[in-house]
């Protein structure tokens, strides 16, 4: 498979620990090394970083789900925050699988990881060129006081990340709008999006 592989012309391949007998994986390793293939190394939990360790692994995928559950179970982004630490020492470490945002990008990064797999997420989001930039971006950005639709969705097909209404605030803003005007533009901002809701008053009224 590797040869084959490498006459298809990849520079890399992937070792998924869970799928394999260890010293299956440990030879197959060191065989795409002695070709020039590149092994990525998939862990799933702490002796699987440890195997990745013992191989001097330089490149290293964390999957935050369970990949023998065909990644139906409900792992997510902490695997990578609980394992990033314990990758090998100079390993480039890759963020795979769960990541439904840009916040759990930016989360898989500040855990250590130096890239991050995203494939589900990109392709159910309405647009996908807009999600995939709003992941690559290493801030948040929030833009407040929309009025209008257009305003909305001007601030959308820019990749804002989170939209901000101005609702019942207790000082004369220009930007103030009315309760059902504010709830129909936070309704109409899809899941992919943030919308923030800044008013004021005494707390029984703000919540």
């Amino acid at each position: 498979d590797i040869d084959d592989t490498k006459a298809a012309g990849a520079a890399a391949i992937l070792l998924i620990c869970a799928c394999m007998p260890r010293e299956l994986l440990a030879d197959l390793y060191e065989y795409a090394l002695s070709i020039g293939v590149q092994p990525l190394v998939e862990t799933c939990n702490a002796e699987e970083m440890a195997l990745a360790s013992e191989l001097g692994a330089e490149l290293v995928g964390i999957n935050n789900r369970n990949i023998t559950e065909l990644e139906r179970d409900d792992g997510n982004i902490s695997r990578t925050e609980e394992l990033a630490g314990l990758a090998p020492a100079g390993a480039f470490l890759v963020s795979e699988s769960s990541i439904k945002n840009g916040d759990e990008v930016r989360t898989a990064l500040a855990s250590g990881a130096h890239a991050a797999l995203v494939g589900t997420a990109i392709w159910q989001a309405a647009d996908p060129g807009n999600f995939y930039r709003s992941l690559c971006r290493p801030l948040l950005v929030k833009i407040c006081g929309l009025r209008s639709r257009d305003e909305v969705a001007l601030c959308m097909a820019n990749g804002v990340d989170t939209l901000g209404v101005v609702c019942e605030y207790p000082l004369a803003v220009p930007w103030n709008i009315e309760r059902a005007a504010a709830q129909e533009l936070c309704a109409s901002v899809p899941n992919e999006f943030r919308s923030c809701l800044v008013t004021g008053g005494d707390c029984e009224k703000i919540i």
